[in-house]
């Protein structure tokens, strides 16, 4: 097709297939555990807040997630009864707390994530991977 050319030198399409090749990637490993990578990462950063939670709207903008997405990855991980989310005075917000059965879940998720990691640095080394997420962040402005 004539458009292959074009789509192999397009940095907009070459940043959209390599996040769903590394997403694609990331689902696998983790797929073990019942969760996808954003239900993975968002157990990460519960466990990683003071006292293992957060508030709904700190993990959506976080994560760059819709109300409505995250909401379904966390109707997900409270189904596995990993996270709870503990209503606020204010009725219109809430707190997601990470559940103690889920501590050491999250020390097998941050295993396979810093493994992910030292590959990619390993690969590329530190100095080159740096350069390569801000050149991603000139690109792609967040």
């Amino acid at each position: 097709m004539k458009i292959i050319r074009f789509l192999e030198h397009s940095p907009d399409y070459q940043l959209h297939l390599a996040g769903k090749r590394a997403a694609v990637a990331l689902n696998e490993m983790v797929a073990q555990f019942d969760v996808n990578m954003t239900q993975a990462l968002i157990l990460v950063a519960l466990y990683f807040e003071e006292e293992h939670h957060s508030s709904f709207e700190d993990l959506a903008r976080a994560f760059g997630l819709t109300k409505g997405g995250l909401s379904q990855n966390l109707s997900h991980l409270e189904g596995n009864r990993w996270v709870l989310r503990i209503q606020k005075k204010d009725k219109r917000s809430f707190q997601i707390k990470l559940k103690k059965e889920a501590e050491g879940l999250c020390l097998k998720l941050i295993k396979i994530f810093d493994e992910h990691q030292r590959q990619a640095e390993s690969k590329l080394g530190e100095d080159k991977l740096k350069n390569f997420l801000n050149v991603l962040r000139e690109i792609v402005p967040l």
